[in-house]
């Protein structure tokens, strides 16, 4: 389903690694925002879906140690706040680290 009028998908692919001891998941160990030109901060809590998203970040679940994994984040923004924003990701919990960075 395309994104609402005046909005778009905005898509970045992330490179993670897993350096803790145990199994992770990057989706639950990282947090990822898109900061727009209007100085919103789009993803954290908003629930507006992307559909179907290529290489999806979240369907990696079990993470070996040491092992790196790459998938894609999006989140919808409005059409007028994408040139001249930047995406922000954090270490939420566990081993998950962000290794490469945000292309």
């Amino acid at each position: 389903k395309p994104p609402a009028a005046g909005q778009q998908f905005v898509m970045v692919t992330i490179t993670a690694k897993n350096s803790g001891p145990d199994k992770a998941n990057p989706a639950a160990g990282l947090t990822f925002s898109f900061t727009g030109s209007d100085g919103v901060q789009y993803g954290l809590g908003q629930a507006a879906p992307c559909g179907m998203i290529p290489n999806d970040l979240t369907k990696f679940t079990d993470v070996p140690p040491g092992e790196t994994v790459n998938g894609t984040v999006c989140e919808v923004v409005p059409t007028g706040a994408i040139n001249g924003g930047s995406w922000l990701a954090a270490a939420a919990t566990g081993g998950m680290k962000l290794t490469y960075g945000l292309g």
